[in-house]
Parts: C-alpha cells; structure tokens; sequence
C-alpha cells in the first residue's frame, strides 16, 4: 500500500511537472508570438514612415559607428530628402539623409510632397576660398531653419553678403552669420573663368507678322517672334546664364562671381510681352519685364521664367514725363508701382531719362537699383542707379547679339 501510495505521489509530481511545462512552453510561445507581432508592428510602422521627402520640425541627427547610432547634431525645421531604400526588407530605426552623412530616427520626421529647392546658386563660381564653421554653429537656411552638426567644417564661400557666408549644405544653399566664424582660409576650389562683366539685353515688343501684329508697332524696336526666337536659342545653345535682377545687384555689389557667359535679359513697357514669355520658357531662360503699371496687372504676365519691376505707375506717357514730374506726384507714382509689383526693389527709366531729383526719389521709395542704356556691360562696382543695357533693335542679327554678349 504505501510503495502504491508512493507511485501515486510521484506520479503526480509528473503530472504537475509535465503540466508546468506544457504552460510555460504555451506562455513563452505567447510571449514570443506577441514579441514578434509587435516587432513586425514597428517595421510596419517604420517602413510606412519613410517617404523620399520629409520635414524635420527639430530632432538629433546620428552617425552609425560600428552598430551603434552617436548623436552628431541637431535639425531644426528643415525639408530635405532621404536615401533611396529597399524599404520592403528595412529593419532599421533610423534613416540615411541623402545628401549629407547622417541618420534621423524614424519617429522625427513627417512625409511631405516635395522639397522646394532653388538650384540656381550652382550656376555660380564659388570663392577660392572656404569658410570653416566651427562645431555646433548654426547653419541656417532661414532664421528658424538651421542644422547644428558637432564637427568642424571647412565648405567653399558661394556667397560674400553683408553678414553671411552663403556655402552649399545638404544641396541646399545655406548661410552662416560673419559673427560666429574666425576663420577662412584659401582653397583651391575652381579655376573656371569668371565675368568680368555681362551684357544687359533692353528688349521692348515681340510681334508676330503671322497673326498680323506689325501693323501695332511700326518702330525698329519693334522684333518679329522669329528674331526674338532665333536671339534666345544662340543664348540657348551657347549656355549662357540668364540673371535675376537680384543676381544682377550682387554681382555689382561684389556678393558672387558670375560664369564668363552670363546674360540679363530684360523687356520694356509691356506691349506684346506674351510672345516673349512662350519664347523664353521654350529655351528656360530668365527674363525681365519692367512693367508700365497702368498697362495691366502683373498676374497677365505670370511665368517661372519671367520677373516684375517697376517703368512707373503711369509716367511713361510721353518722352520726359517722369523727369518734368513735381517730385511730390514722382513719390506717388513710384510708391504705387512698387506696392503693386510685391515691393519690388528695381526700377527702369522710361526713355532712357533721368536727373538727380528722380534718382533721390527712387532712393526714397526704396529702390536699389535702376536701369537706363549707355549700350555698355555691367562691371562690378557700377553706380546702381544707372545700369547700362544694350537696346535691341531690329535691324540686329544674331551674330550681332553674339558679339555684345561674348
């Protein structure tokens, strides 16, 4: 009895055991399920957050050492781009930014449809000189958007402003304030031959003799859409580099150095203009019309390829109208064409004509710069209220445009 008794305790105790075994083996199975789903919850997660551009609102950035991700920096309101992955088999938290050597973690950044970048600073001849940022400067694309990276870097000047730097980081043309930097030093950056000074093209109207414009304008500044087009594509094809009204400026101001084949190309007044803008898109080029206020509002002439400034409100009535004008009504004029093309900061003389009294007004008004004619190129250092242009007439050919750009 008692040798049963005891095959029925240790039978028991196997039974318990086995028991115990089988739940432990059912919870573990559990956990580890439940470990795995929710790891393949992150990667889901993970995987539905990469996007090829994002915003960074403020976040560390990281460098992968070993298997190991160090903190290098911080981003602070920033739209940039990440680098292509095969995002299907991705077990990472972090990503690789595409155009610099860091990683953000997934959970700081947010999808965006696109990051708006102006590349037209790559058309520039950068400084044969770096400036070296020290670790932890701020390095701003606007006052509220800058990286902060702990490293020293050393990056070519594209940009010599007041009180900025403006270099090249993450493709993106950034700035660094004067105050925070000690040091620059040379650098053999390029040797490619800069402008030592441009022309500035002074078009007016872009007829077409087969819809029977010629009729509208029978003065030699008046150019068939053929002529027009034919200037366009030898600029075209010859790669030269259409300048902003900005561009303009720092260049005359000393700020950039400009490619050997750069080329301002500007319209008077504003008859016709439509001829010149499908023109100028046809080749991306940059173009310039200086607006008469009162000929239509500015929304007539919207184009990616096309930029306002001022020929007046309505002093370009006949020749002398603005130079004959109490400068009490001049300040008028010039204060509503300004406010209604966004404040604009440039300005062009009807006719050709000014005095002191207009240009003392232009300063007034807040305009930097103004263009007159002169049939001369822009050179560094020029009086900014009186840029020269070539006038466009139509007896000029091709090869006659070539000779005053080269």
């Amino acid at each position: 009895m008692k040798k049963k008794n005891i095959l029925i305790i240790i039978a028991l105790i196997l039974t318990l055991v086995l028991g115990y075994l089988i739940v432990s083996v059912i919870i573990d199975n559990n956990k580890r399920n439940k470990e795995l789903q929710e790891y393949q919850n992150k990667l889901n997660t993970i995987r539905t957050s990469y996007n090829d551009y994002i915003n960074i609102k403020s976040a560390d950035i990281y460098t992968l050492e070993g298997n190991k991700y160090i903190k290098k920096g911080t981003i602070n309101n920033i739209d940039t781009t990440l680098e292509d992955i095969d995002i299907t088999n991705y077990q990472e938290e972090y990503f690789k930014l595409k155009n610099i050597d860091y990683y953000i973690y997934y959970k700081d950044i947010t999808k965006i449809d696109n990051v708006e970048i102006n590349n037209r600073y790559k058309n520039y001849i950068v400084y044969n000189e770096n400036v070296v940022i020290p670790s932890n400067t701020k390095i701003y694309l606007k006052e509220d958007s800058y990286y902060q990276i702990d490293s020293e870097l050393s990056l070519p000047i594209i940009i010599k402003d007041d009180d900025k730097y403006y270099v090249e980081y993450d493709n993106k043309l950034v700035y660094v304030k004067k105050e925070d930097i000690s040091n620059i030093v040379e650098s053999n950056n390029t040797d490619e031959e800069v402008s030592k000074g441009f022309a500035v093209l002074n078009y007016h109207f872009t007829i077409s003799v087969e819809a029977g414009e010629q009729k509208d304008c029978q003065q030699e500044i008046c150019l068939t859409d053929v002529q027009f087009d034919s200037q366009m594509q030898y600029l075209h094809d010859n790669e030269y580099f259409s300048l902003t009204l900005e561009e303009i400026e720092m260049f005359i101001d000393g700020k950039i150095r400009l490619p050997k084949k750069s080329v301002g190309i500007t319209i008077d007044d504003g008859w016709h203009v439509d001829r010149s803008i499908w023109i100028l898109e046809k080749y991306n080029l940059h173009g310039i019309l200086f607006l008469i206020g009162t000929m239509a509002p500015p929304s007539v002439y919207a184009s990616n390829n096309l930029e306002i400034a001022s020929h007046t409100w309505d002093l370009h009535k006949y020749r002398g109208n603005l130079i004959s004008t109490p400068k009490e009504e001049m300040l008028a004029d010039l204060k509503k064409s300004k406010e209604s093309l966004n404040d604009t900061k440039y300005f062009c003389y009807p006719y050709y004509q000014y005095n002191n009294t207009v240009i003392s007004a232009l300063k007034e008004t807040g305009f930097t710069m103004a263009f007159a004619g002169f049939n001369r190129k822009v050179k560094v250092g020029e009086y900014k209220y009186l840029v020269p242009r070539y006038v466009v007439v139509n007896t000029m050919t091709v090869d006659d445009i070539a000779k005053i750009v080269k």
